[in-house]
């Protein structure tokens, strides 16, 4: 089985995230992902954070941070 999860704000409406997808291939199919910054953004959001949001985080941070060097 297979969680999506769906984290909407005003400020993070789909209108403003759809500009920043990624297409990836899952299975053979090709499914749009937000970026790893946007996810950042995202879970930073979350209030309270759950454990695993709080481990996201930590991790989405490191993928940003290697990504702009």
């Amino acid at each position: 089985m297979r969680h999506i999860d769906i984290l909407l704000t005003k400020d993070m409406s789909y209108e403003v995230l759809r500009n920043h997808v990624e297409v990836r291939v899952l299975e053979g199919c090709d499914i749009q992902i937000l970026s790893a910054k946007h996810l950042l953004k995202v879970k930073e959001l979350i209030d309270p954070p759950r454990d695993k949001d709080i481990l996201d985080i930590s991790t989405l941070r490191k993928i940003v941070e290697q990504a702009d060097d």
